[in-house]
């Protein structure tokens, strides 16, 4: 005879397995309209008469380099009918390549746009399947975080259930601009800046000690670490700042806007953005800028990227 414990945890056991059946064929019902919204976008854009496009083809990133930052990237413009196809297919594209030989875990980047011209009450109906699709990512999204264990979601998401499937893909809106006026394509640094929580990083420190307890030279290093975290005595202004690979970007009347796929401009009547290609990429072309906000930032601790910033 099963004892209360026992039948009250093969309740639970059974109850989440219902909930994950749920989740999972919630996810089903939304990816599935996700899809038939997305080809019916597709089509609209296809059968377009008056269009025009541009394709930055930056190459694909190999496993090995997956973790370099490059000083030099080669810009390949592409105004052909084929690019044409693979722009309206990557804006609704959520798998992986499958190419062994290629990162998973590097963004594979494809900036770009499409242009179409519709009138007014096209524009309307577009833009309206466009918001469609972008309400079923956040439906899709918020339905994927419902499962709590990140394992479980793991396996759920990219093993078995949509084996192959890039969530960031999916979860990313779909970018889209009525009339712009001014379109410039960049490449641009972003820093990571966080808060630091003082009393957890202290004793991340003194907990990193166990780590390497019979090295010396490492016990010493976060010794000194600890230290010159003790010495500054305005806490408050203590940041982790990390800088990310550099990545294209756009300037769409005057806001920036990441471009790790293409995006769509909607024109009517003789309505034309100025559109400023995509450059090649070389670090030592790069502004530095007056260097002010540098130089108001402390390095504390280097191997944290720890800042004291004034």
């Amino acid at each position: 005879m099963k004892s209360e414990n026992n039948t009250n945890n093969d309740q639970t056991m059974k109850a989440d397995a219902c909930s994950i059946t749920d989740i999972k064929s919630e996810l089903d019902i939304i990816f599935d309209e996700l899809i038939q919204t997305g080809n019916e976008v597709k089509a609209i854009l296809r059968e377009a008469p008056d269009s025009s496009f541009q394709l930055y083809d930056l190459g694909l990133i190999t496993k090995e380099a997956e973790n370099d930052r490059p000083e030099s990237i080669d810009v390949d413009l592409d105004d052909s009918d084929q690019a044409k196809e693979t722009i309206i297919k990557e804006v609704f594209e959520y798998f992986g390549i499958g190419d062994i030989k290629y990162s998973t875990k590097a963004a594979q980047r494809k900036p770009g746009y499409i242009q179409v011209k519709m009138s007014g009450s096209e524009i309307q109906a577009l833009i309206s399947k466009l918001e469609k699709v972008n309400d079923l990512k956040a439906r899709f999204k918020s339905a994927a975080l419902e499962i709590k264990d990140k394992d479980q979601r793991f396996d759920i998401l990219h093993e078995r259930h949509y084996k192959g499937l890039i969530t960031l893909s999916v979860y990313r809106r779909i970018n889209y601009f009525q009339n712009p006026e001014r379109i410039n394509f960049i490449w641009a640094n972003k820093e990571l800046i966080n808060k630091v929580n003082v009393p957890q990083l202290e004793t991340k420190l003194e907990k990193s000690k166990a780590w390497k307890a019979n090295d010396s030279d490492w016990m010493k290093m976060v010794d000194a670490e600890i230290i010159d975290l003790k010495s500054v005595s305005n806490k408050e202004n203590l940041r982790f700042i990390r800088e990310t690979k550099v990545q294209p970007v756009a300037i769409v009347d005057g806001k920036q806007i990441p471009c790790p796929s293409p995006f769509i401009i909607l024109s009517s009547g003789d309505n034309n953005p100025s559109i400023k290609p995509l450059d090649n990429y070389r670090l030592t072309d790069q502004r530095t800028g007056t260097g002010k906000k540098r130089s108001n930032r402390r390095l504390i601790i280097e191997r944290l990227n720890l800042y004291l910033v004034n």
